[in-house]
C-alpha cells in the first residue's frame, strides 16, 4: 500500500480505493468436482497391471492419483494465499484505526470523544466484515499490535510462513511478556524471534501449547501476569438451547469453580 500514489486534494483516500479495486478484481478459479462419473475417466481401464510400461498409460487409478497430487499442491498454495489475505486484512484494519486516530487528533477530540470515535471505527470494521462488534474489537487489537509492534510476525504471515492463528498466539504470548514488569522491548523482540523459529511444521494448537511452555520456561516471571489477565477475562454467558432449555457457562478461577460444585 505504501507504493500507491495519493490523489490530489484528497490525502490517501485514493490509495484505499486502489486496494479495494485490486481486491474486487481478483478472479478465483472454478474447481470442477471429480468422481467416478468424471468425463476424464471415460474409456480408461481401472489400472495398468504389472509390469507397468514407461511411460505409464492413463488409467482410472493413475488419473485419480494425478488429481490428488494437483489438489494437494493447490491446497498448499491456498494456505499461503489465506495467510497473505489475513495479513492484508490486519493491515487494512490497522490502517482504518490509524485514520480514525488521525481524524480525532485533527478535530481535537477529548478522551471521551476519541473513545466514541474509536468505537465507531471498530463498529464500521465489524459491519464491513459482517462480524459481531466484539469480534471486530478483538481483531482490531490483534491487527494494531501486529502492525505497530510485531512487524516480523506480520511479514511472516504475508509470506504464508504461518497462519493467522499462529500469529494471534505470538501476539498473545509476546503481549503477556511485554506487560510483565522488568521486561524490555528487546526481551519481547527476542522472544518473538524464538516463537517464529518454532512455527514450521506445527499446527496452530500444538504451537499455542509450545509457545506457552516457552514463555513459562524462559520467563517464569510472566506467570502472575498471565493469571491477572485470565482473571480479568472471567465471564458468564447464557446460550439458548432447545425445548425450553438453556446453557449457563462460567469462566472463572479454578478454586471458585471447584468450590461451586
Amino acid at each position: 500500500m505504501d507504493g500507491l500514489v495519493p490523489g490530489p486534494g484528497n490525502g490517501e483516500s485514493s490509495a484505499a480505493q486502489d486496494v479495494a479495486a485490486v481486491l474486487a478484481a481478483v478472479s478465483l478459479p472454478v474447481v470442477e468436482p471429480f468422481g467416478p462419473g468424471s468425463a476424464s475417466l471415460a474409456g480408461l481401464p481401472a489400472f495398468i497391471p504389472h509390469p507397468v510400461p514407461d511411460p505409464e498409460p492413463a488409467s482410472r487409478a493413475s488419473t485419480a492419483r494425478a488429481v490428488q497430487a494437483d489438489t494437494a499442491a493447490a491446497l498448499d498454495q491456498l494456505r499461503v494465499l489465506e495467510s497473505g489475505l489475513a495479513a492484508v486484512k490486519a493491515a487494512l484494519v490497522a490502517r482504518h484505526l490509524g485514520a480514525a486516530a488521525v481524524e480525532a487528533a485533527a478535530l481535537a477530540l477529548d478522551r471521551w470523544q476519541g473513545g466514541i470515535a474509536e468505537s465507531a471505527a471498530v463498529a464500521e470494521i465489524g459491519a464491513s466484515l459482517h462480524i459481531p462488534e466484539s469480534s471486530a474489537r478483538l481483531l482490531a487489537n490483534q491487527a494494531t499490535e501486529l502492525a505497530a509492534h510485531r512487524r516480523d510476525t506480520l511479514d511472516a504471515l504475508t509470506a504464508g510462513e504461518l497462519s493467522w492463528r499462529h500469529a494471534c498466539t505470538i501476539v498473545a504470548e509476546t503481549g503477556t511478556l511485554a506487560e510483565t514488569p522488568g521486561t524490555t522491548p528487546a526481551d519481547t523482540a527476542a522472544f518473538e524471534a524464538r516463537l517464529l523459529a518454532a512455527v514450521p511444521g506445527t499446527t496452530p494448537g500444538r504451537f499455542a501449547s509450545a509457545a506457552r511452555r516457552m514463555r513459562e520456561g524462559t520467563h517464569p516471571e510472566t506467570l502472575p501476569t498471565r493469571t491477572r489477565e485470565a482473571i480479568g477475562k472471567r465471564t458468564m454467558a447464557v446460550e439458548p438451547g432447545t425445548d425450553g432449555m438453556a446453557w449457563l457457562s462460567l469462566h472463572l478461577p479454578a478454586p471458585a469453580a471447584n468450590g461451586a460444585l
